[in-house]
C-alpha cells in the first residue's frame, strides 16, 4: 500500500490532522516513525512541516 499523506504527530498535531477531506481514508497510527530517527533529515519530505519542524520554513524537528 502507498501513502498519499504526510506523516502527522498524535501529541502536537497540527490542523491538517482534522480537516475533512474530499477523499475516503483509513486513519493509520503507528507508535515510532517506520525509519530511524537519525535518518529523519533525509525523509523530511513524507513528514507533516507542521507538525515536526514548526512549518516549512524550520530547520530543527520538534521531537
Amino acid at each position: 500500500m502507498n501513502r498519499h499523506s504526510e506523516w502527522h504527530r498524535t501529541d502536537a498535531p497540527c490542523r491538517s490532522v482534522n480537516a475533512p477531506a474530499r477523499y475516503r481514508f483509513e486513519i493509520e497510527k503507528a507508535d515510532r516513525l517506520p525509519f530511524s530517527l537519525r535518518l529523519l533529515e533525509s525523509r523530511r519530505k513524507g513528514l507533516c512541516p507542521y507538525c515536526f519542524y514548526g512549518g516549512p520554513a524550520g530547520i530543527n524537528p520538534n521531537l
